[in-house]
């Protein structure tokens, strides 16, 4: 799942993705010297030059599937998990409404814990929020009142 959600927000290939091979370069037949009279006539006979762009063109599409092969284990294989989680972590951004939901949640969690343990009643525990906004702005707090 790491990897599915690092590969939609960082495709591979860019520049926080998974690094891909480059692909290989291709190149035509090399030219031969310049033949002869009677060997130009005897290479266009046997159809020497087709031959030859057949074979780089042979040459050409292993290297392209090769890179292709190698892409897909790339892409299948990724980028370890912890680099994944830590980029995917710092693309995040979190709001102040995140983080009061986060403080609501937790104080709940706290409340049903005591009260499921059986150690305090539920009438006696009271979750409130602060009155101040400039209060609630100011970082983690907690604060405990006892009545």
């Amino acid at each position: 799942m790491v990897k599915k959600l690092f590969d939609e927000k960082f495709p591979p290939g860019t520049q926080f993705g998974t690094p891909l091979f480059a692909p290989p370069a291709v190149k035509g037949p090399p030219p031969g010297p310049p033949p002869g009279l009677v060997a130009r006539i005897v290479n266009l006979v046997t159809f020497k030059r087709q031959r030859d762009q057949a074979a780089a063109r042979r040459q050409s599409d292993a290297l392209a599937a090769r890179h292709e092969r190698d892409v897909a284990k790339a892409v299948a294989a990724g980028l370890p998990l912890d680099q994944m989680t830590g980029r995917l972590a710092e693309s995040m951004e979190v709001t102040g409404n995140d983080l009061r939901a986060l403080a609501t949640e937790r104080a709940q969690r706290v409340r049903n814990r005591l009260v499921n343990s059986g150690h305090i009643a539920a009438e006696r525990l009271f979750l409130a929020q602060s009155a101040d906004p400039a209060r609630q702005d100011k970082g983690p707090r907690v604060l405990l009142t006892l009545q």
